[in-house]
């Protein structure tokens, strides 16, 4: 790929990044205190899905493991989907809109549906830049709703 090409693809990626914390928001709009203890529920949850999410990282460009990607991928979205994350906000203590998380956790389904797809392709370029959205909705929920601000 030309590097012109590569260039207008990583200011695309580092905008789409940018527009996907700003999501979070600062604060103005859905005034909260942290949350004032971890939902082990969900610790739960994070532990079953950091090892398929980050063990993706270092494979994104290699061909003989898409079968593996895809299949990382596909459980990023069943976990995404699973009712211990699509209940989050349902927690007494959960005191804030409920809308961005919403945003956030569609933004990672979204995103893994893509990236699951892109594998099957056999797209790369497709593949990374999912890889890329899934990161952005992770941080961008990190940076909201984890208790320890």
């Amino acid at each position: 790929m030309p590097p012109q090409f590569l260039f207008a693809r990583a200011v695309l990626l580092s905008a789409g990044a940018a527009s996907a914390l700003a999501s979070c928001g600062g604060g103005a709009a859905d005034p909260f205190e942290p949350l004032p203890s971890r939902d082990l529920t969900m610790l739960e949850l994070m532990i079953e899905l950091n090892p398929p999410y980050l063990g993706m990282q270092s494979e994104l460009r290699n061909v003989e493991r898409l079968g593996d990607l895809a299949a990382a991928a596909d459980m990023v979205a069943t976990l995404a989907e699973d009712p211990r994350m699509t209940g989050y906000t349902a927690r007494e203590d959960f005191a804030r809109d409920p809308a961005p998380f919403e945003r956030m956790r569609q933004d990672l389904l979204t995103a893994s549906r893509a990236a699951a797809d892109s594998a099957r392709a056999g797209d790369l370029d497709g593949l990374h830049d999912a890889y890329a959205q899934m990161s952005a909705s992770c941080v961008a929920c990190h940076k909201r709703y984890s208790p320890h601000q």
